[in-house]
C-alpha cells in the first residue's frame, strides 16, 4: 500500500467499537516462547517498495502473506483467502481507513489464526475484507484499483496487526496458544529480503528505552495489558537541530518515514523531503543521536515525507529503522527498546 503509515484515526474507522470487559491481567508465563524466532519475508513490489510479511492461515485456509504491521492491531484478511474451519462470520460491517486513504470494508468474524508456526488459542476476532476503495478526497490511494487488482499488485492478502492497542480486534500475539509472550523484537535485512521476529529476549544494551502510554482502556479483552503503541514520546529533529519529543509510531507497516510539521526543522511544505536532508532520533530531548538517516529515494531505506498524520501521531518511523536497529516491544511493562542490530 503506497506510503501507508497505517496510523488509524479514532476507533480504527471500525463501526461498533465497544468498551472491553475488565479482567485481572493473566501472567506472562510463556517460557516455551523464549528465544523463539519467526522468519519474515521482505518482498519488493510496485515502485521498489519493500514490505515485511509473514505466511499465515485463517480458518484453515491457504497459507498467504499478511503484512506484519506494528502500527495497527488485529487480523484483517481478504475473505476469499479464508477457510471454513472454525470460522463464524457476522453481518456486522467494518470500515477501516488507512493513512494513504485506502479503505478496507467487510464484516466482523471469528476464526483460528496461525502464522510463523504459531497458533492462536482457538478462534479470535478478525475482519473479513470484501472491498477495497479510496476515502473521499484521496482518489489516488492504493485502493483505487479495487480489491481484485489490489490483491494482484500488492505483496500481501491482508494485515497481521501486532500493535498493542485494545479494540474489538487486537494483536494475535497476545492471543497465542499458551498465552502472550512478554516481548517481541523485530530486525530487518532487506539486502537478503528477510526479517526476523523473536520472542522473550532481553534487548542487548539498549541505546534508548521509550515508555509507551497506557491505552485508554488499559486491558485487552483477554486481560493482558493494552498500550498506546503509536504514541511513544520519541525525540526527532531535521537538519541537526535540537530534538524535541513527539508522539511516535515505530511502524513496520510503511516503507516511508513520515513526520508532520511539528518536528524541529521540518520542511514547510508537505510531500517528499528534499534528498540530502538529515533526520535524527535521540533518547531524550536535545540528546545525542542514536539513529539517523539522510533523505533519499530508496523506499524502505531513506524515503521521508512530511504529511499530516492521524490519531495524534507526529512521526511514523516506517521500516527504515528496523533495517539497522533491533526494535523490541515490551508487552508486559509498556516499553520500546532500540538496540544495535547484530
Amino acid at each position: 500500500m503506497i506510503a501507508v503509515a497505517l496510523v488509524l484515526a479514532g476507533c480504527l474507522g471500525v463501526t461498533g467499537c465497544s468498551a472491553l470487559q475488565r479482567f485481572i491481567p493473566p501472567t506472562f508465563d510463556t517460557e516455551t516462547l523464549n528465544a523463539t524466532s519467526v522468519k519474515l519475508d521482505m518482498p519488493v513490489v510496485d515502485g521498489n517498495r519493500p514490505f515485511i510479511t509473514v505466511n499465515a492461515t485463517v480458518g484453515g485456509g491457504p497459507s498467504v502473506p499478511l503484512l506484519v504491521d506494528t502500527g495497527s492491531p488485529g487480523v484483517r484478511i481478504f475473505a476469499d483467502k479464508v477457510g471454513a474451519s472454525g470460522v463464524v462470520a457476522t453481518q456486522t460491517p467494518v470500515d477501516v481507513t488507512f493513512a494513504d486513504g485506502t479503505r478496507f470494508a467487510g464484516v466482523e468474524a471469528s476464526a483460528p489464526v496461525t502464522f510463523g508456526g504459531l497458533e492462536t488459542k482457538g478462534p479470535i476476532n478478525v475482519q473479513l475484507i470484501t472491498a477495497v476503495s479510496c476515502a473521499d478526497g484521496k482518489p489516488d490511494c492504493a485502493g483505487s484499483v479495487g480489491i481484485a487488482k489490489f490483491t494482484q499488485t500488492q505483496a500481501f492478502s491482508g494485515i497481521l496487526g501486532i500493535g498493542m492497542q485494545a479494540f474489538d480486534i487486537y494483536s494475535p500475539i497476545s492471543q497465542l496458544q499458551g498465552g502472550s509472550p512478554r516481548s517481541f523484537s523485530i530486525a530487518a535485512n532487506s539486502s537478503v529480503g528477510s526479517a526476523t521476529m523473536t520472542f522473550n529476549t532481553q534487548p542487548p544494551a539498549p541505546q534508548a528505552a521509550f515508555r509507551i502510554p497506557q491505552w485508554t482502556d488499559p486491558q485487552l479483552a483477554n486481560g493482558y495489558p493494552a498500550w498506546a503503541s503509536n504514541q511513544v514520546q520519541a525525540c526527532w529533529a531535521y537538519r541537526g537541530q535540537s530534538t524535541s519529543c513527539v508522539p511516535t509510531a515505530f511502524d513496520t507497516g510503511s516503507p516511508t518515514l513520515f513526520t508532520d510539521g511539528s518536528v524541529p526543522g521540518a520542511p514547510k511544505s508537505t510531500g517528499p523531503v528534499p534528498p540530502g536532508t538529515p533526520l535524527s532520533l535521540s533518547a531524550e530531548a536535545g540528546g545525542p543521536s542514536i539513529w539517523s538517516l539522510t533523505a533519499g529515494s530508496t523506499p524502505g531505506k531513506n524515503t521521508v515525507q512530511v504529511a499530516p498524520l492521524e490519531g495524534g501521531t507526529s512521526v511514523n518511523s516506517g521500516i527504515s529503522i528496523f533495517r539497522s536497529r533491533l526494535v523490541t516491544f515490551d508487552l508486559q511493562n509498556g516499553n520500546i527498546f532500540v538496540s544495535q542490530a547484530d
